[in-house]
């Protein structure tokens, strides 16, 4: 967040290399909460504990998640977050006091960064309206960047500003349900399909693809709702 309020102070080639930094930090956990929530919520809403060969399916499925969060933890050994956090602000702070004073307010910078984070939202909104999985998870990027700045700086922003972040999280959390149901189809899908589980596994990815339609059609209204809602960037 902190990086995504303020990477329009920083110069190009800094906030690119801390972008990718911090995203390869957050993509070493995606991998074991991803199976967190195929494992511990839509495995067990799918199918129920007493079909044929659902613990052989699960069994494997957490031999899978074990593995992941071993990865997960060896890969954190190497990077030492905290370390790199740290060195992140010190960045922050050696390029914040290099920068001159150009007499502009958290509050005048705050509403800059806000209003371009919602005209970009506002263009994405209009690309979603067919319901495409790509447009609607460029959507719930946008939502989360625009989300994350109205929340850092709501000490400086409008009551009009901090209430839209209650209609933004609402619809994040729509396509964030829609994201889990996508992204565990590709998982499911792309793992060896072995006879003594390839039932259930069918079953799963049978009940991913229609839930995969519920969600986003609930996705969909939420977006339009949004939209009624929007003001003006």
């Amino acid at each position: 967040m902190l990086l995504w309020a303020y990477q329009d102070l920083l110069p190009d080639a800094l906030a690119k290399y801390w972008r990718q930094q911090l995203g390869e930090m957050a993509a070493q956990i995606s991998a074991p909460r991803n199976w967190d929530v195929i494992i511990d919520e839509l495995l067990r809403a799918a199918i129920p504990p007493s079909h044929p060969s659902v613990l052989i399916l699960l069994e494997t499925l957490e031999g899978i998640r074990h593995r992941a969060r071993e990865e997960s933890r060896s890969a954190f050994s190497l990077t030492k977050p905290r370390l790199l956090i740290s060195a992140f602000t010190v960045a922050l702070d050696q390029v914040a006091g290099a920068r001159p004073d150009k007499s502009e307010t958290v509050g005048e910078f705050a509403r800059a960064r806000v209003e371009t984070a919602s005209r970009r939202l506002n263009r994405q909104l209009g690309r979603a309206m067919d319901g495409s999985f790509r447009e609607l998870h460029q959507t719930r990027i946008q939502i989360k960047r625009l989300r994350y700045l109205l929340e850092y700086f709501s000490p400086v922003l409008t009551k009009a500003d901090r209430k839209r972040i209650r209609r933004l999280t609402a619809l994040q959390g729509a396509l964030g349900e829609l994201n889990d149901v996508v992204v565990a189809a590709s998982y499911i899908s792309e793992f060896p399909t072995e006879p003594e589980h390839a039932p259930t596994q069918k079953l799963f990815l049978r009940w991913l693809s229609e839930e995969k339609k519920t969600r986003r059609h609930k996705a969909v209204i939420a977006l339009r709702q949004l939209v009624r809602k929007m003001p003006e960037a």
